[in-house]
Protein backbone atom coordinates (compact mmCIF):
# COMPACT_ATOMS: atom_id res chain seq x y z
CA UNK A 1 0.00 0.00 0.00
CA UNK A 2 0.97 3.73 -0.63
CA UNK A 3 0.88 4.87 2.86
CA UNK A 4 3.23 1.93 4.10
CA UNK A 5 5.92 2.96 1.50
CA UNK A 6 9.35 3.69 3.79
CA UNK A 7 10.40 6.49 1.70
CA UNK A 8 7.26 8.42 1.03
CA UNK A 9 8.08 12.36 1.42
CA UNK A 10 5.50 14.05 -0.90
CA UNK A 11 2.05 12.40 -2.12
CA UNK A 12 -0.23 14.47 -4.28
CA UNK A 13 -3.08 12.91 -5.50
CA UNK A 14 -6.09 15.32 -6.22
CA UNK A 15 -8.58 15.47 -8.62
CA UNK A 16 -9.55 12.34 -8.47
CA UNK A 17 -12.29 10.13 -7.16
CA UNK A 18 -11.33 8.54 -4.43
CA UNK A 19 -13.65 7.86 -1.43
CA UNK A 20 -13.79 6.22 1.79
CA UNK A 21 -11.28 6.71 4.66
CA UNK A 22 -7.47 8.52 4.58
CA UNK A 23 -5.57 5.01 5.58
CA UNK A 24 -4.01 5.58 9.11
CA UNK A 25 -0.66 4.65 8.28
CA UNK A 26 0.05 7.34 5.99
CA UNK A 27 2.99 9.36 7.00
CA UNK A 28 4.04 7.13 9.92
CA UNK A 29 7.12 6.41 8.06
CA UNK A 30 8.27 9.70 9.70
CA UNK A 31 9.65 11.44 6.32
CA UNK A 32 5.83 12.42 4.40
CA UNK A 33 6.13 16.15 4.30
CA UNK A 34 3.52 16.90 1.77
CA UNK A 35 0.24 16.21 1.17
CA UNK A 36 -2.25 16.59 -1.34
CA UNK A 37 -5.29 15.03 -1.43
CA UNK A 38 -8.13 17.49 -2.29
CA UNK A 39 -10.77 17.48 -4.58
CA UNK A 40 -11.90 14.26 -4.15
CA UNK A 41 -14.79 12.35 -1.99
CA UNK A 42 -12.80 11.20 1.09
CA UNK A 43 -14.87 11.26 4.33
CA UNK A 44 -12.28 10.58 6.95
CA UNK A 45 -9.21 12.44 8.22
CA UNK A 46 -5.51 11.51 9.03
CA UNK A 47 -3.62 10.21 11.80
CA UNK A 48 -1.10 11.63 13.82
CA UNK A 49 1.65 12.23 11.23
CA UNK A 50 4.21 14.68 12.98
CA UNK A 51 6.26 14.78 9.91
CA UNK A 52 3.75 16.67 7.49
CA UNK A 53 4.60 20.57 6.62
CA UNK A 54 1.96 21.29 3.92
CA UNK A 55 -1.98 19.50 3.98
CA UNK A 56 -4.44 20.12 1.48
CA UNK A 57 -7.49 18.37 2.02
CA UNK A 58 -10.05 20.89 0.68
CA UNK A 59 -12.88 20.06 -1.37
CA UNK A 60 -13.63 16.45 -0.27
CA UNK A 61 -16.29 15.47 2.42
CA UNK A 62 -14.26 15.27 5.78
CA UNK A 63 -16.91 15.54 8.68
CA UNK A 64 -16.56 15.29 12.68
CA UNK A 65 -13.92 17.62 14.31
CA UNK A 66 -10.70 18.57 13.17
CA UNK A 67 -8.50 15.02 13.08
CA UNK A 68 -7.30 15.30 16.50
CA UNK A 69 -3.75 14.29 14.91
CA UNK A 70 -3.08 17.65 13.80
CA UNK A 71 -2.62 18.72 17.64
CA UNK A 72 0.85 17.47 17.50
CA UNK A 73 2.21 19.07 13.93
CA UNK A 74 4.58 21.63 14.74
CA UNK A 75 6.22 21.66 11.17
CA UNK A 76 2.88 22.71 9.61
CA UNK A 77 3.57 25.77 6.99
CA UNK A 78 0.23 25.31 5.20
CA UNK A 79 -3.55 23.55 5.85
CA UNK A 80 -6.37 23.56 3.51
CA UNK A 81 -9.44 21.84 4.89
CA UNK A 82 -12.35 23.83 2.90
CA UNK A 83 -15.23 23.12 1.41
CA UNK A 84 -15.55 19.76 3.63
CA UNK A 85 -18.48 18.97 6.14
CA UNK A 86 -16.01 19.44 9.03
CA UNK A 87 -18.30 20.12 12.60
CA UNK A 88 -17.06 20.72 16.25
CA UNK A 89 -15.43 23.71 17.46
CA UNK A 90 -11.85 25.29 17.74
CA UNK A 91 -12.54 26.36 21.42
CA UNK A 92 -9.58 27.10 23.76
CA UNK A 93 -10.99 25.26 26.90
CA UNK A 94 -11.61 21.72 24.28
CA UNK A 95 -8.28 19.54 25.40
CA UNK A 96 -8.90 16.81 22.38
CA UNK A 97 -9.07 19.72 19.71
CA UNK A 98 -6.96 21.62 17.75
CA UNK A 99 -6.20 24.57 18.37
CA UNK A 100 -5.91 24.90 22.18
CA UNK A 101 -3.09 26.55 23.71
CA UNK A 102 -0.57 24.02 24.85
CA UNK A 103 -0.74 22.47 21.18
CA UNK A 104 -1.11 25.86 19.07
CA UNK A 105 1.69 27.77 21.39
CA UNK A 106 4.11 24.70 19.84
CA UNK A 107 3.45 25.98 15.73
CA UNK A 108 5.73 28.32 14.86
CA UNK A 109 5.63 28.44 11.35
CA UNK A 110 2.27 28.04 10.21
CA UNK A 111 1.46 31.16 7.80
CA UNK A 112 -1.54 29.80 5.86
CA UNK A 113 -4.91 27.88 7.50
CA UNK A 114 -8.04 27.98 5.37
CA UNK A 115 -11.25 26.67 7.25
CA UNK A 116 -13.95 28.27 5.43
CA UNK A 117 -17.34 26.19 4.04
CA UNK A 118 -17.39 24.07 6.57
CA UNK A 119 -20.03 23.30 9.98
CA UNK A 120 -17.29 24.54 12.81
CA UNK A 121 -18.99 26.18 15.36
CA UNK A 122 -18.64 28.54 18.80
CA UNK A 123 -15.84 31.02 19.38
CA UNK A 124 -12.46 31.69 17.20
CA UNK A 125 -10.20 31.10 19.69
CA UNK A 126 -7.84 34.06 20.84
CA UNK A 127 -4.79 32.04 20.84
CA UNK A 128 -4.90 31.94 16.88
CA UNK A 129 -3.55 35.71 17.17
CA UNK A 130 -0.61 34.32 18.78
CA UNK A 131 1.13 32.39 16.00
CA UNK A 132 3.66 35.37 14.67
CA UNK A 133 3.81 33.12 11.63
CA UNK A 134 0.21 33.48 10.64
CA UNK A 135 -0.56 35.54 8.28
CA UNK A 136 -3.28 34.31 5.82
CA UNK A 137 -6.57 32.28 7.53
CA UNK A 138 -9.85 31.98 6.36
CA UNK A 139 -12.99 30.93 8.58
CA UNK A 140 -15.38 32.18 6.45
CA UNK A 141 -19.01 30.62 6.01
CA UNK A 142 -19.00 28.45 8.69
CA UNK A 143 -21.31 29.07 12.52
CA UNK A 144 -18.88 30.29 14.70
CA UNK A 145 -20.30 32.92 17.25
CA UNK A 146 -18.91 35.39 19.70
CA UNK A 147 -16.40 38.65 19.23
CA UNK A 148 -13.95 38.09 17.10
CA UNK A 149 -10.48 38.68 18.64
CA UNK A 150 -8.71 42.12 18.35
CA UNK A 151 -5.03 41.39 19.10
CA UNK A 152 -2.39 40.25 17.50
CA UNK A 153 -2.20 38.23 13.70
CA UNK A 154 -6.30 39.02 13.72
CA UNK A 155 -5.04 43.18 12.74
CA UNK A 156 -3.58 41.31 9.62
CA UNK A 157 -6.65 38.88 8.14
CA UNK A 158 -9.02 40.48 5.63
CA UNK A 159 -12.55 41.48 6.64
CA UNK A 160 -13.67 38.40 4.54
CA UNK A 161 -11.65 35.91 5.97
CA UNK A 162 -15.27 36.24 8.53
CA UNK A 163 -17.76 36.30 6.03
CA UNK A 164 -20.68 34.32 5.99
CA UNK A 165 -20.65 34.14 9.95
CA UNK A 166 -24.17 35.49 11.16
CA UNK A 167 -23.46 35.24 14.88
CA UNK A 168 -19.82 36.90 15.21
CA UNK A 169 -19.39 40.26 16.00
CA UNK A 170 -16.61 42.93 16.22
CA UNK A 171 -15.03 45.72 14.34
CA UNK A 172 -13.55 43.60 11.64
CA UNK A 173 -16.99 42.19 11.17
CA UNK A 174 -18.58 46.23 11.11
CA UNK A 175 -16.22 47.03 8.16
CA UNK A 176 -17.48 44.08 6.04
CA UNK A 177 -20.97 44.35 6.40
CA UNK A 178 -20.75 48.13 5.42
CA UNK A 179 -18.97 47.03 2.20
CA UNK A 180 -21.44 44.13 2.11
CA UNK A 181 -24.32 46.23 2.42
CA UNK A 182 -23.54 48.86 -0.26
CA UNK A 183 -22.08 46.17 -2.73
CA UNK A 184 -26.24 44.45 -2.78
CA UNK A 185 -28.04 47.74 -2.60
CA UNK A 186 -25.41 49.84 -5.18
CA UNK A 187 -27.50 52.89 -3.59
CA UNK A 188 -24.49 54.94 -2.41
CA UNK A 189 -22.06 54.13 -5.70
CA UNK A 190 -24.76 55.07 -7.67
CA UNK A 191 -26.02 58.28 -6.08
CA UNK A 192 -22.32 59.19 -6.20
CA UNK A 193 -22.22 58.71 -9.66
CA UNK A 194 -25.30 60.62 -10.80
CA UNK A 195 -23.87 63.79 -8.94
CA UNK A 196 -21.01 63.31 -10.36
CA UNK A 197 -22.00 63.27 -13.66
CA UNK A 198 -24.33 66.33 -12.83
CA UNK A 199 -21.60 68.17 -11.52
CA UNK A 200 -19.07 67.37 -14.49
CA UNK A 201 -22.23 68.52 -17.10
CA UNK A 202 -22.95 72.10 -14.96
CA UNK A 203 -19.42 72.66 -15.15
CA UNK A 204 -19.04 71.92 -18.90
CA UNK A 205 -22.13 74.42 -19.78
CA UNK A 206 -20.27 76.83 -17.37
CA UNK A 207 -17.55 76.90 -18.91
CA UNK A 208 -18.59 76.85 -22.87
CA UNK A 209 -20.67 80.20 -21.72
CA UNK A 210 -17.60 81.66 -20.64
CA UNK A 211 -16.00 80.89 -23.69
CA UNK A 212 -18.89 82.42 -26.11
CA UNK A 213 -18.90 85.20 -23.67
CA UNK A 214 -15.31 86.16 -23.84
CA UNK A 215 -14.79 85.21 -27.59
CA UNK A 216 -17.90 88.03 -28.23
CA UNK A 217 -16.19 90.33 -26.27
CA UNK A 218 -12.48 90.30 -27.69
CA UNK A 219 -14.08 90.87 -30.74
CA UNK A 220 -16.28 93.56 -30.17
CA UNK A 221 -12.71 95.15 -28.41
CA UNK A 222 -11.07 94.68 -31.48
CA UNK A 223 -13.63 96.40 -34.28
CA UNK A 224 -13.90 99.66 -32.10
CA UNK A 225 -10.19 100.22 -31.05
CA UNK A 226 -9.23 100.38 -35.00
CA UNK A 227 -11.01 100.88 -38.15
CA UNK A 228 -9.45 101.33 -41.46
CA UNK A 229 -10.74 104.50 -44.06
CA UNK A 230 -10.39 104.39 -47.73
CA UNK A 231 -9.00 107.42 -49.39
CA UNK A 232 -9.39 108.66 -53.05
CA UNK A 233 -5.83 109.89 -54.70
CA UNK A 234 -5.79 113.58 -55.98
CA UNK A 235 -4.46 113.68 -59.36
CA UNK A 236 -2.52 117.17 -58.74
CA UNK A 237 0.68 118.91 -58.20
CA UNK A 238 2.01 121.38 -55.34
CA UNK A 239 1.88 123.76 -56.98
CA UNK A 240 -1.61 123.46 -58.98
CA UNK A 241 -3.44 124.96 -55.96
CA UNK A 242 -1.94 128.17 -56.17
CA UNK A 243 -2.45 128.57 -59.55
CA UNK A 244 -6.01 127.95 -59.13
CA UNK A 245 -6.09 130.66 -56.75
CA UNK A 246 -4.73 133.43 -58.57
CA UNK A 247 -7.02 132.20 -61.61
CA UNK A 248 -9.93 133.51 -59.48
CA UNK A 249 -8.50 136.70 -58.60
CA UNK A 250 -8.03 137.75 -61.79
CA UNK A 251 -11.68 136.57 -62.80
Amino acid sequence: MVAELPNLETLGLWMNNFTGEIPQKLGQNGKLHILDLSSNKLTEGLGTCYSLTRVRLGQNYLNGSIPNGFIYLPRLNLVELQNNVLSGNLSENEQPLWFSPPEISNIHILNYLNLSRNHLNQTIPKSIGSMKSLTVADFSFNDFSGKVPEFGQFSLFNASSFAGNPQLCGPYLTILQFHHHHKHTGKAPSDFKLIFALGLLICSLIFATAAIIKAKSFKKNSSDSWKMTAFQKLEFTVTEPGMCKRWKRNW
